[in-house]
């Protein structure tokens, strides 16, 4: 098997050294336009086709795969860095209201006893979760984006 720019070929083992391609491309290049921009999928590719070879031509879900949710991850990080704070007082909205424990619920009793240190208790510690958890968001987007070569989306 020989790896040619990218495109996976498979050759018989003995070619003639007259033999000439079926089909020939010099310095095809493709980009796919998404939200993010542009993202190169194929920059100067040579290929040669021969009598016998085998090519795989690749279809839709190759392209999500490969060119789409890749472009979109910088977007995807910076929704979820948006979420984290919400969905954690969205969970202490349920607990308060629905499951009588947890941090919500313990916020509720406290303002039903009037114990206004543990309702600042309660608050500092949500506020520390949801920065806790922010941060957690921000130190796997970094990873994930410089092992791609793409930084944030502001």
């Amino acid at each position: 098997m020989h790896m040619h720019s990218g495109i996976e070929q498979l050759r018989p083992r003995s070619r003639r050294p007259d033999e000439s391609p079926l089909l020939s491309l010099r310095g095809t290049s493709k980009t796919y336009e998404t939200v993010a921009g542009s993202f190169p999928a194929l920059n100067g590719i040579d290929l040669d086709i021969f009598p016998g070879d085998f090519l795989a031509v690749v279809g839709i879900l190759t392209q999500l795969r490969l060119v789409s949710i890749p472009a979109s991850l910088p977007y995807l990080f910076a929704a979820t860095r948006l979420a984290v704070p919400r969905a954690l007082l969205g969970v202490m909205i349920a607990e308060w209201l629905a499951t009588g424990t947890g941090l919500g619920n313990l916020l509720n009793q406290s303002r039903g006893y009037l114990d206004y240190g543990m309702i600042w208790t309660v608050a500092v510690v949500s506020v520390m979760l949801s920065v806790a958890f922010y941060q957690i968001v921000v130190f796997v987007e970094r990873q994930v984006l410089a092992r791609r070569g793409m930084r944030a989306a502001e």
